[in-house]
């Protein structure tokens, strides 16, 4: 037997506050009731009394923050089925010149909660679906996510209610985001996951029939309107990303087929007939990864199909007509099939139609596919520059990215590793220079995306200044260029006229000091007693068209081989002190004459030999 109330001319829905009945006297002023569901939506409920008084609804108990439930009930079963329970969130008064003064009561199911103010916040390591578990969890909603397989590095809330946030996520990966309710307890749960396959539908024939099987002509039906098209379909969809660990784009690709029309048109064929080789290209969300990338174009894929069948369907009252359930329609020519309903209105007009079910089977979106061009996007795109401060710069896959926060956004947020713009970066090329934690820098957005931020650049503020004063930097217009790191290491460009250099100096010019300069040379200057070493492997070769002057307290030259001292012209030694020579053996030999000249001449030896 089907779980479901069938339809029957006795329907009526009954309002329950705390699980009780309001009172005759205020059942019978009601003039409507209607209850509206739709998947990624927040489903509510209108109660409007007859009201001369005004007082009605606070004598039942529906003041604002009250729990309120309707069902649809017979005289045979006051029990019921439940199709909505929630929270009163409006009081709203109304007069008409025909009806009187009315007293209109609204209330929403339990997802409102998620609607309650914009957040920013990352969620690190987790599949979307656990991320709906986590929401779920915090507002206190049981919750019934269906796994998904892809985890993300980072999932980011980006300034947006949390309701619209899980809707961005479903969206993006083909699932729906909305609040079931148990028929019989009248419980709700929020559903995060696939919608209901259409071929979960009952058969249109069945020896047990069903609320959920339909056919042309059927009594229970007043209107219908169906429709199969293949505006704007494509044979397959794509989604594209840029995964950052790797450096290269990420495509995905997926053919257009439809769980939730089932019917002789199908789809795929329809866009390889009318659209030929052309693809429905999603750009609005740049995914990070191929299996993201992926998952992206199978989502994208399931909301474009789900739009090419429309149902439209106006019956007696159904309770069992709910969002992302299942019907079979016969006798429907080539729209005969399965099909899960998208969004339900349950009317309740006593005095009138009396209970009134409508439903829409449309796929995933509204059916207008100009709906899917932002259907997946975050609600605040951050098209500009913004300025952020540095909070870590250990990054665990060595990849010189760093954390950033945003203090003018949110007080707790963490962004994702984010890549740091390197001037000449390629293989084995260019700077190699990061931030420092807590060093304000200026961020820019990928696609305008929260979870996807690069640093451009750092910042100087009023408390945060560079090592030379900026006063000194420009003479009218910039003269000096500098970087200088954490220890006070500098690469200074002075190109003001009267010191026009290049310098290269240690602790801001305290220890060590080359400098380049145009007008007085290179200098090699050490301030606190450092040496000065030169160390090669080979030859060292000191070359100059002017002289060669050292000056030093002493100095030594010490060759391991032979030490060669000549020259073209003149050589001489001198000294104030004394001149030593000593060797194994001594040769002195001259072309021309040998002179000594001294006071006094001593020559010694054991044998001395002077001859001609």
């Amino acid at each position: 037997m089907s779980p479901y109330i069938m339809s029957t001319s006795d329907l009526i829905l009954r309002v329950f506050v705390d699980s009780i009945p309001i009172l005759p006297e205020f059942s019978t002023q009601i003039r409507r009731i209607e209850v509206e569901s739709q998947v990624n939506l927040p489903s509510s409920c209108e109660i409007e009394f007859t009201d001369p008084d005004l007082t009605i609804p606070m004598e039942c108990g529906l003041d604002i923050g009250n729990f309120v439930e309707v069902r649809a009930v017979t005289g045979d079963d006051a029990a019921g089925e439940a199709i909505f329970f929630g929270q009163v969130e409006t009081l709203e008064i109304q007069f008409e010149n025909s009806g009187g003064k009315l007293s209109v009561v609204r209330a929403y199911d339990a997802s409102h909660r998620l609607l309650h103010g914009q957040k920013t916040m990352g969620y690190p390591m987790m599949s979307y679906s656990e991320v709906a578990e986590a929401v779920g969890a915090e507002h206190a909603i049981v919750t019934e996510a269906v796994p998904h397989p892809v985890v993300h590095e980072m999932v980011v809330q980006a300034n947006e209610t949390y309701w619209d946030f899980l809707v961005r996520l479903a969206k993006e990966i083909g699932y729906v985001v909305n609040v079931a309710i148990n028929p019989l307890t009248g419980t709700p749960a929020l559903h995060f996951g696939p919608t209901m396959p259409a071929e979960t539908a009952p058969p249109s024939i069945s020896i047990d029939p069903s609320p959920l099987s339909f056919s042309i002509g059927d009594d229970r039906i007043i209107n219908l309107e169906a429709s199969v098209s293949g505006s704007g379909i494509t044979a397959a969809s794509s989604a594209r990303g840029w995964d950052q660990s790797l450096g290269l784009p990420s495509l995905g690709e997926a053919p257009t087929m439809s769980d939730t029309s089932l019917n002789t048109v199908l789809p795929e064929e329809l866009g390889a007939e009318l659209g030929g080789v052309n693809q429905f290209v999603r750009l609005e969300n740049l995914t990070g990864n191929e299996a993201a990338t992926e998952a992206a174009s199978e989502g994208l894929a399931a909301r474009l199909s789900g739009a090419y069948a429309n149902i439209e369907i106006e019956m007696r009252g159904n309770p069992s007509i709910m969002p992302n359930r299942a019907i079979s329609l016969a006798d429907a020519g080539l729209l005969t099939g399965e099909y899960t309903i998208t969004s339900s209105i349950h009317t309740f007009a006593p005095n009138l139609t009396g209970y009134r079910t409508s439903l829409v089977c449309s796929g995933l979106e509204d059916r207008t596919l100009a709906g899917l061009q932002d259907s997946a996007v975050t609600s605040s795109k951050l098209t500009g520059v913004y300025s952020a401060v540095v909070t870590d710069t250990e990054d665990p896959e060595a990849m010189g990215r760093v954390l950033l926060s945003f203090p003018w956004l949110s007080e707790t947020y963490v962004s994702p590793w984010a890549r740091v713009v390197q001037p000449g970066a390629g293989q084995m090329l260019g700077w190699q220079i990061l931030p420092e934690p807590t060093d304000e820098v200026l961020v820019a957005f990928e696609n305008g995306q929260l979870n996807s931020p690069y640093v451009i650049g750092g910042l100087y503020s009023q408390d945060r200044r560079g090592a030379i004063p900026f006063g000194e930097i420009v003479q009218g217009a910039p003269m000096i260029r500098a970087y200088t790191s954490r220890d006070g290491h500098q690469l200074i460009f002075n190109d003001s006229p009267e010191n026009t250099s290049l310098t290269i100096q240690t602790t801001l010019g305290a220890s060590c000091m080359v400098r380049l300069s145009p007008e007085t040379g290179i200098e090699i200057i050490t301030l606190e007693e450092q040496p000065i070493v030169i160390t090669s492997a080979s030859d060292v070769t000191v070359n100059s068209e002017g002289a060669v002057l050292v000056n030093a307290s002493d100095v030594t030259i010490n060759g391991e081989g032979d030490v060669s001292v000549s020259a073209e012209g003149a050589l001489e030694l001198s000294s104030t002190g004394e001149l030593s020579i000593a060797a194994s053996s001594v040769n002195v030999e001259a072309s021309g004459d040998i002179s000594l000249v001294a006071p006094a001449v001593d020559v010694s030896g054991g044998i001395v030999n002077l001859g001609a």
